[in-house]
């Protein structure tokens, strides 16, 4: 008989705990608990007849056990008690009890308003916003058209209703045209007389790079890579280009290294730190409310009480956090949250991390290239296109954009270009070299410095 050289499998029986959260879960009162529980575990019966007409044999009744069972009962109940007791309250707080479906044309358009970084490289990752009308012109002209749609009754039985719709006829622009400013403090016409879209030159068009309000991004990188050098220059230069408010929260170094980082180059009333080993995000949103920053650095996720919960307390401060970036009473911030990785090189914590932020960046270091590091955004982004990464260096105790430096060749510029999984870098930096090697650039796909323009030089 041939041997079975396979493995054996390593059991996936559910642990006691975990059988209790799961009947809790369903539903199941403390008296089913109990009873499913005890004819798992007949030892923790209190009646001997009971308890030996259960297990088949003499059992000695074990108190301690039994104890275990119901302290493992009363915990679960009340996490799962205090649990729901948040999720409702994050459902009220979104006026998650008050949606209600919607007309997609009754839905309002947006711009995504900006504002710089002061560090090109980074207005460049996180994209721009070409403004479009958010409504039509006073002069529009329309026209009601009678229409019969298919509506089901309470019984399935579909009958034709008829509506009536209020359809665009002309006008000097419509909801969702560019924005084209007309250099006289209005915008010119981008409609022909009848109602029909004229060429325009997009490159007129309005537009905004860099940070987004009401925006949450994560970068997660190793210790020591350059997140919380990176993080403190931006947050410098938005404290001083924007003149409001800034708010960081630091967890990772202590006060006087924070302090000696920062330097003096910021504006100090404006310029709002806070350090603690743990806080809570319900302390933060009281910050918030009562400094409206325009740009909430959180160095690190880790630092929020709520991350020692595991997943539900990890999603419940993140789901505050969402919230609170599109709250106009809030101001509307920038959030940015600066995560550890994990030994897989991963982000540290919940995958809801990746799922509620509005853009993911991993920031590493570039290989062979001392003091340099790579921030790339590959997969996520809600506000720009992906993938983009730029390179970054130390320098002079802050962080300067690689590129820019006349010891190397190369344009502000850098994007990642599909299907690679790693970095490559656009109009790629060259090092110098003697001869005529100096005047040639790298073209990648047959870009050249022309197709990028879209972006920040």
């Amino acid at each position: 008989m041939a041997k079975n050289n396979k493995p054996a499998m390593r059991s996936m029986a559910p642990t006691r705990s975990s059988r209790i959260a799961m009947m809790v879960a369903a539903g199941f009162n403390s008296e089913s608990v109990w009873s499913a529980l005890e004819k798992e575990y007949p030892s923790i019966i209190r009646d001997d007849a009971e308890r030996k007409r259960v297990s088949g044999s003499v059992l000695r009744f074990d108190a301690d056990l039994r104890g275990k069972v119901g302290r493992d009962i009363n915990s679960t109940r009340r996490q799962t008690k205090v649990s729901d007791a948040v999720a409702m309250a994050l459902v009220e707080a979104t006026g998650g009890m008050e949606s209600g479906a919607m007309r997609l044309d009754e839905i309002d358009m947006a711009n995504r308003h900006r504002f710089s970084w002061n560090i090109s490289h980074l207005d460049f990752i996180y994209g721009e916003t070409r403004y479009i009308h958010l409504s039509d012109h006073t002069n529009s002209k329309y026209r009601l058209e009678n229409k019969n749609i298919k509506k089901r009754d309470e019984n399935g039985i579909t009958n034709l209703v008829e509506v009536v719709n209020k359809i665009w006829l002309s006008g000097s622009w419509r909801v969702g045209d560019p924005m084209i400013p007309d250099g006289e403090g209005g915008f010119r016409i981008t409609r022909a007389d009848d109602g029909s879209l004229l060429e325009l030159d997009l490159r007129e068009q309005k537009i905004e790079f860099g940070c987004p309000e009401a925006f949450m991004s994560i970068w997660g990188g190793s210790p020591g890579v350059g997140k919380t050098r990176l993080a403190i220059r931006a947050a410098k230069n938005v404290n001083k280009s924007t003149s409001e408010a800034i708010l960081y929260v630091n967890g990772e170094a202590n006060q006087e290294d924070f302090r000696s980082w920062v330097g003096h180059d910021f504006d100090p009333d404006l310029f709002h730190v806070v350090s603690a080993t743990k806080i809570p995000v319900s302390r933060i949103c009281e910050m918030v409310y009562q400094l409206r920053p325009r740009l909430v650095i959180i160095d690190s996720v880790q630092t929020l009480a709520e991350w020692d919960q595991g997943d539900r307390g990890q999603q419940t401060a993140l789901t505050i956090l969402r919230d609170l970036k599109g709250d106009i009473k809030a101001g509307k911030p920038h959030v940015l949250c600066i995560s550890q990785l994990n030994k897989k090189g991963e982000l540290k914590g919940s995958r809801m991390l990746e799922h509620l932020a509005d853009l993911v960046a991993h920031v590493t270091k570039a290989e062979g290239r001392k003091s340099v590091f790579v921030l790339e955004v590959p997969n996520k982004n809600r506000g720009g296109e992906t993938p983009r990464g730029a390179l970054f260096r130390h320098a002079n105790g802050t962080i300067e954009c690689e590129g820019q430096s006349g010891d190397i060749k190369a344009t502000p510029l850098y994007q990642l270009v599909q299907p690679s999984a790693n970095p490559v870098i656009a109009e790629g930096v060259v090092e110098k070299s003697s001869g005529g090697e100096d005047s040639e650039s790298s073209d990648i796909d047959g870009e050249d410095e022309g197709s990028l323009s879209h972006g920040r030089m």
